[in-house]
């Protein structure tokens, strides 16, 4: 993306919440920032996989002649919201991981590899809530429905990791937790399974690092 104040040069590296931060307190780039061309741009630099993941689900339950077209709804995205890509890329913005946020303590907890599968879901998840809203924004009922129905196994593993986190509690998740989630035996059943492989993981896991560490002791003697 290119951008004509040298002050932005930097505004494709920021986080999507420090552009809306540096529009409101950088006067040097207010005049920029007020051109809704510089935030439909923005829009698909810090929102692709959102996008991307709209348009797939769009295209999953559309006509042949719109699956052709491969367009991602950015168009009519801009059309929909009130002040144009600005409102579009503040409404994807407040899109959020809640409750799925890991405290500092918490991620002394897990070990290297369940912080990793930890990033990869919630950046999935979030994502999906992006295009979600999209869908939303859109009324794209039926894109809408798949995206949330796409959801469930990413909320799982966040459910179960945060499981993990908190001393391996296996009791049921809370409330907050189920909001928006179609909850009943069939979606415990699959919680319980993806616990049972997180704490398989462990024990393998502590297993291994037994095993190195003994095998460091023995090569010292």
């Amino acid at each position: 993306m290119l951008l004509k104040a040298p002050a932005l040069s930097v505004v494709p590296l920021l986080a999507p919440g420090d552009c809306c931060a540096l529009a409101a307190a950088s006067k040097p780039c207010k005049s920029i920032f007020d051109e809704d061309r510089i935030w439909a741009e923005l829009l698909v630099d810090h929102f692709s996989a959102g996008l991307l993941l709209y348009r797939d689900a769009a295209l999953a339950s559309s006509t042949p002649q719109v699956q052709a077209s491969g367009r991602d709804g950015r168009e009519e995205l801009l059309a929909l919201c009130e002040g144009g890509a600005r409102q579009a890329y503040k409404q994807l913005v407040a899109v959020d991981c809640e409750p799925f946020v890991l405290q500092p303590r918490a991620r002394l907890i897990l070990e290297i590899h369940e912080l990793r599968d930890w990033n990869r879901h919630s950046r999935t998840l979030l994502s999906m809530r992006q295009a979600e809203r999209i869908s939303t924004v859109l009324a794209n009922h039926d894109a809408a429905t798949r995206l949330r129905d796409a959801m469930l196994p990413e909320t799982l593993e966040l459910i179960a990791l945060q499981a993990v986190a908190a001393g391996g509690d296996l009791s049921l998740p809370a409330k907050k937790l189920q909001e928006g989630m179609a909850w009943g035996e069939g979606v415990e059943e699959s919680l319980l399974q993806i616990l049972e492989r997180r704490a398989k993981q462990r024990r393998n896991w502590f297993r291994k690092q037994r095993e190195f560490l003994m095998q460091e002791a023995g090569s010292r003697r």
